[in-house]
């Protein structure tokens, strides 16, 4: 019995060393296809703004329906970022909904830390960013860097 005892007690602590190893952690990442482009966008940019440390986590993005007005939402604790549905014949909407909720999710940004970060989301936000890409996503993470 005592064998058995100590065979069990061996094993199990293997087996909760190994469930601690960082290295074994499964990340999933989920992403609508009509989404994708979007993401590796904001993906593309943490890269170059040396963020990548802020994306290596699990999450989904996809399409979902949102009670209200809401174009998306963020939600860190869950790991998802859902957009709204009825925005999907609006790719130029979409591109600055995605980079929007990045920066909610992966960046911790909250509204009104800069010019992408705006709470309503206005043909002329949409327009301003277009205008401005590159400004608009360095100030977005020169922000998160603070």
């Amino acid at each position: 019995m005592k064998f058995f005892l100590t065979v069990f007690l061996t094993l199990m602590s293997v087996v909760f060393l190994n469930s601690c190893n960082e290295e074994e952690v499964e990340t999933i990442q989920e992403i609508d296809m009509e989404l994708e482009d979007y993401v590796k966008k904001f993906f593309s940019a943490a890269r170059k703004h040396g963020a990548e440390q802020r994306i290596d986590r699990s999450y989904t993005i996809k399409f979902g329906d949102i009670d209200g007005i809401r174009a998306a939402v963020a939600n860190r604790s869950k790991g998802t970022i859902i957009v709204n549905s009825r925005y999907k014949s609006y790719p130029r909407t979409l591109e600055y909904i995605i980079m929007h909720e990045c920066g909610h999710f992966f960046l911790e940004l909250d509204h009104g830390e800069g010019l992408i970060m705006q709470e309503v989301i206005e043909v002329s936000n949409i327009t301003a960013y277009f205008d401005n890409q590159a400004s608009y996503i360095s100030e977005m993470f020169e922000i998160a860097d603070r």
